[in-house]
């Protein structure tokens, strides 16, 4: 028995990443502005102007100042300066952006931040000039290495198809290519028409 259905191609949501905000600010500016572009993991993303993340800077520079003239020997230092360093790590800075931060004397206010995944950009959820708060949307990254194809089914073909059974996918758009894969999850959502 053979069945044809129609379908549509999309991303596994498992290869698919969310770059959100981690702290509050303004963008100032955006690296990667066209929907399908690759992008590198550790590529500078967005600049932003965030009073927050200048804060963070200013608690290590600070911490690291009380290393070289320590005024008060009860204060944990060490402890001090590794709680900044990871408050800025939670920001979405790298540890490569702050070894540097930790040996420039200016604190610049603006802030790149960069990638931390590999993908194609899928959608830019923000603009320059936007202020954004914490957790926001920023862009989306995909992966379209492995699809998947979602196909609509008839309620009485059913009975027809069964996870792990072998499919054939033919793309009309590529001089109808096939690709063969298998059946890995059967969505249990009706749909009902109205004529």
């Amino acid at each position: 028995n053979e069945l044809s259905l129609t379908g549509i191609l999309t991303t596994d949501q498992n290869r698919t990443a969310v770059i959100s905000s981690r702290v509050s600010g303004r963008i100032e500016k955006l690296y990667i502005k066209d929907v399908g572009k690759p992008v590198i993991k550790g590529q500078p993303l967005y600049d932003i102007y965030s009073e927050d993340l200048i804060l963070a800077i200013k608690e290590l520079k600070y911490a690291l100042d009380k290393k070289k003239n320590p005024e008060n020997p009860g204060i944990n230092i060490e402890s001090l300066i590794q709680s900044s360093r990871k408050k800025l790590i939670l920001s979405g800075l790298s540890e490569q952006q702050i070894n540097s931060l930790e040996k420039t004397e200016i604190i610049s206010d603006i802030i790149t931040i960069k990638s931390p995944e590999s993908g194609i950009l899928s959608s830019i959820d923000t603009k320059e000039g936007s202020y954004i708060t914490t957790g926001e949307n920023i862009m989306h990254l995909a992966d379209y290495s492995t699809l998947w194809a979602e196909a609509q089914v008839f309620s009485y073909d059913l009975p027809l198809i069964k996870p792990g059974m072998n499919v054939i996918v033919t793309i009309p758009e590529i001089n109808n290519k096939n690709i063969e894969g298998k059946i890995s999850f059967i969505n249990p959502e009706l749909w009902i028409f109205w004529d």
